[in-house]
C-alpha cells in the first residue's frame, strides 16, 4: 500500500509535468513529511466538531 509520501510524490510528479519543472525527489518528500503541518491552525476545527455534535 502506498504511504502518504508516495501519494505526495505522485501528485508532485503530475504537477511538475504540467508546470514544466523537475519533480521533488521521493527521498526529499520522505525527509520533509514529518515536519509538514498535519492540521488546520485556523481554530475552526473545534467549532466544526461542536457543530457536528449539535446536529447529531
Amino acid at each position: 500500500m502506498a504511504t502518504v509520501a508516495h501519494c505526495l510524490y505522485c501528485f508532485d510528479a503530475l504537477a511538475a509535468n504540467l508546470e514544466n519543472r523537475a519533480p521533488i525527489a521521493l527521498s526529499a518528500i520522505e525527509e520533509s513529511w514529518p515536519d509538514y503541518p498535519k492540521g488546520s491552525d485556523d481554530g475552526d476545527s473545534d467549532n466544526e466538531a461542536e457543530a457536528d455534535a449539535d446536529t447529531n
